[in-house]
């Protein structure tokens, strides 16, 4: 478990909705919510970038977080921790409804970093 104190706050750096047209119907396609952090550490997002995932089908997390210690999924209070090597975290997780937030170490304490946030739905 970790302890959530590293936050400095939850500051948004940017927030993006993309609406495409599809067969004469949009569908709106938003993005997660970025954190002060998430620029600060220069993470690469690489998936998913859909920032609304849907629950109760297994989602691929995968992104860079050079110097990170660790990097986390907290989803209903629950930790799901990411494989990582070379600076690259990955994991297939299936979520429940809800907001699951990833955050990471930077370093050796028990501190962790909110870094992105998405709405399971």
């Amino acid at each position: 478990m970790g302890k959530l104190g590293g936050c400095r706050g939850y500051h948004e750096v940017m927030s993006y909705r993309v609406v495409p047209k599809t067969r004469g119907e949009f569908a709106a396609k938003t993005y997660p919510r970025t954190f002060e952090e998430y620029d600060e550490h220069a993470v690469e997002l690489i998936s998913p970038i859909d920032g609304r995932p849907s629950a109760l089908k297994a989602v691929r997390f995968v992104l860079k977080a050079q110097g990170a210690w660790d990097v986390a999924v907290v989803s209903n209070d629950e930790w799901h921790h990411l494989k990582g090597e070379d600076g690259v975290f990955r994991g297939d997780l299936l979520l429940k409804r809800g907001t699951a937030t990833v955050y990471a170490r930077y370093d050796e304490g028990k501190s962790y970093q909110g870094l992105l946030e998405y709405t399971i739905s």
